[in-house]
């Protein structure tokens, strides 16, 4: 709507401006997002939303997957905001004060849906609402959606089944045929978020063998956690944080700060065995940071790094630099900085984080070696001195005249030219 005044001396006119993005655009900023990167999206989400539990089933047969969580739900904002690129966008470091700190900044993850989906179906219950909120979007006519004189999209208002009813079903209708591999492909990749200390559980399956446990939370909206622990007792779900729990629990969290940067992380350590440090599994290795779904241990940021390579097979770092919030440029798997100078300062930042950790391991390391090395200087010395002694037991058998030890060290062959025998063995060749 426009709105003139005039006035003797000028014409004023105020409208709204909109902002948008076609079609095109929409999808070349989602092209990096693959069917189970777009999972682990949706999963961060229910993540963000503070969800004790996101189930993920699959109905191989229709090419449907779906997801429950038990999160706080899409408000009335969010639903409207849920396909729009950098909607929803978090403004705060944290879920919830003190709590768990936001995995998505950009409001970018959940639209990638698209490239993966011809339909979506979507159920919230807000708890901040007090609403129930639902509709289905046919995402094959979704560059229409964008045009100018399109209104977008519809969605229901309703009242919230109970008082204590929260959480989000989604349902997609996947434009590729799924398998047991595809499931198995969403545990690796769900495997990476983080459990919040057991207080954020993600569970993988099919329609199939739970599609009767889970229509009471379909109605109501309550009880998934009871829900899905029983299917897992079961053995008709499989749970996916433990898997990765597991493979970190005999690691040493190590905890490093640099608030000269405003940075901190924690590091998984594998530990040493004997003066060479254990191998980490592969897929758990690297450098990981809140804002980033995936590795970015290159040699880009950790070549310069001391001696990390020597410890890079045995660790996880999983930093937090949350001034990269506004100074970067995300994309699925990279960051492009504003400036060099904000690159050089990021590559610094985490340098400084690993250095904190690799220190200390050094000097242990160090111990260690002078430890062992002292020790096995002194058993050879004793060794030398038993063998010249002509000790039984550590003569060597054959040598009837001679030498009968070969010294390693000048410590040793002065050992050995110390000894009466020896001098008598060897004056007659110097004379």
């Amino acid at each position: 709507m426009l709105r003139i005044f005039h006035s003797r001396q000028m014409i004023q006119i105020w409208g709204q401006i909109k902002p948008a993005i076609n079609p095109k655009g929409y999808r070349t900023s989602l092209k990096e997002y693959n069917e189970v990167s777009v999972i682990e999206e949706i999963a961060a989400n229910s993540y963000d939303a503070i969800a004790s539990t996101a189930l993920f089933l699959l109905d191989e047969l229709n090419f449907k997957l779906y997801i429950f969580d038990d999160g706080k739900g899409f408000n009335h904002t969010a639903m409207g905001e849920m396909l729009t690129i950098g909607g929803g966008k978090k403004e705060s470091l944290y879920a919830e004060p003190g709590g768990r700190i936001y995995l998505g900044s950009y409001g970018f993850g959940f639209k990638a849906i698209v490239n993966i989906a011809n339909e979506i179906t979507v159920t919230t219950c807000s708890q901040e609402d007090n609403k129930k909120y639902s509709t289905t979007i046919d995402l094959a006519e979704f560059d229409k959606m964008m045009e100018g004189d399109s209104k977008g999209y519809d969605f229901d208002e309703s009242d919230k089944p109970t008082a204590d009813s929260k959480g989000t079903i989604i349902i997609l209708t996947l434009k590729n045929p799924t398998d047991k591999s595809q499931l198995d492909e969403y545990i690796k990749v769900l495997g990476n978020l983080p459990n919040d200390n057991g207080e954020f559980n993600c569970y993988c399956g099919f329609i199939s063998v739970a599609k009767n446990a889970v229509a009471p939370f379909q109605k109501n909206f309550t009880g998934l956690s009871e829900i899905t622990k029983k299917l897992y007792a079961e053995n008709k779900i499989q749970i996916v944080t433990n898997l990765f729990d597991s493979e970190l629990s005999e690691c040493e969290p190590i905890h490093v700060v640099d608030k000269e940067n405003d940075a901190s992380g924690i590091i998984y350590f594998a530990g040493m065995q004997g003066d060479k440090p254990k191998n980490l599994k592969e897929s758990l290795r690297g450098v990981y940071g809140r804002l980033l779904k995936s590795d970015f241990s290159n040699d880009k940021y950790t070549a310069g790094i001391s001696k990390y390579i020597q410890f890079k097979s045995s660790m996880r770092s999983e930093l937090t630099i949350d001034w990269l919030r506004s100074e970067i440029t995300l994309s699925r798997n990279s960051i492009k900085f504003n400036n060099p100078q904000l690159e050089n300062l990021f590559k610094k930042t985490v340098g400084r984080l690993i250095t904190q950790f690799i220190n200390p391991q050094l000097a242990k390391l160090d111990k260690f070696k002078e430890k062992t090395g002292n020790k096995k200087f002194k058993q050879r010395e004793e060794l030398a001195r038993k063998r010249v002694s002509k000790t039984a037991e550590v003569v060597i058998k054959g040598f009837n005249s001679g030498f009968i030890f070969k010294p390693d060290t000048d410590a040793e062959l002065a050992i050995l030219i110390a000894q009466d025998y020896v001098m008598k063995k060897s004056t007659p060749l110097i004379n």
